[in-house]
């Protein structure tokens, strides 16, 4: 599924294109987890990089009700259509991180895009809703150039905000 939006801001016209479900299956998963776990750290780093590092740490691991999140940001039918079909991936990149002492490096990305949901047109709010979840994917993805690379960022962004570390709790 595909969505298209147009916003201006500060006098910038941006267009996102948003591509919402991901290819990538879960024997592919566990293979690049496997053979190249390289590739799911530098995406991470992608995120923790792209802003300040001195972020601290997040104690929002803890999965929330996610009928309720979904609620709260306004994400009930975006969840149903895009995060929810990736969910039995989540797993393996929960183990991914645990194996490779990534926690820290979760929180820190989890804080960059915390602070570009927050400070998005100066809302001064987590609230996600689809357009500010589209920015974010897109402002995120737009660095990565293969396609299959912006798969896995894409599945980083919704494995934290399906494991309560973005949006509204």
């Amino acid at each position: 599924m595909h969505s298209i939006n147009q916003s201006n801001q500060n006098g910038n016209n941006q267009v996102n294109i948003y591509i919402g479900t991901i290819s990538i299956d879960i024997g592919y998963l566990q293979d690049i987890v496997f053979s190249d776990p390289e590739r799911l750290t530098g995406l991470l780093n992608k995120i923790t990089d792209s802003k300040e590092r001195d972020m601290p740490q997040s104690s929002n691991s803890v999965m929330e009700d996610i009928d309720d999140k979904n609620k709260k940001n306004d994400l009930v039918e975006y969840y149903e259509q895009f995060i929810q079909h990736e969910e039995s991936k989540f797993q393996i990149l929960e183990e991914f991180i645990k194996e490779n002492e990534l926690a820290e490096k979760v929180d820190i990305a989890s804080g960059v895009i915390k602070r570009a949901i927050f400070s998005y047109e100066n809302r001064k709010s987590s609230k996600l809703t689809p357009e500010i979840f589209d920015m974010i994917v897109t402002e995120f993805t737009k660095s990565v150039q293969e396609l299959e690379n912006k798969e896995l960022m894409k599945l980083w962004i919704y494995f934290l905000y399906r494991y309560c570390f973005i949006g509204e709790k």
